[in-house]
């Protein structure tokens, strides 16, 4: 039971992982902005690889937050499922969505 909750919780990483990287590529961002995100991206893996998964979601989120990106509904639906697999803190949805709705005012 153990393996299949790491299972989960590096699958639901990973896909906000990959959900960031189709953002940036998506969207009109600063060169310098999306070589930190990609560096925190890369960064992120590598915590995943060592089971680390709670480190590499606050080291992409954080350098999300500092930089004001938004996401949309689907993001935050997958901070939400990994906030729950990973325990980590609930202040990350409230950052992150408090992002999004500072973006649409």
């Amino acid at each position: 039971m153990f393996f299949n909750k790491d299972r989960n919780r590096k699958k639901a990483v990973l896909e906000y992982f990959s959900y960031i990287e189709k953002l940036i590529l998506g969207e009109d961002f600063d060169n310098e902005l999306r070589e930190k995100i990609n560096a925190r991206l890369i960064e992120g893996r590598e915590f995943v690889k060592y089971n680390e998964w709670g480190l590499g979601f606050e080291s992409v989120s954080t350098e999300l937050v500092e930089n004001y990106v938004i996401l949309v509904r689907l993001g935050i639906e997958i901070v939400e499922i990994i906030l729950s697999l990973c325990g980590l803190e609930e202040f990350w949805n409230f950052d992150l969505i408090i992002i999004c709705y500072l973006k649409i005012l």
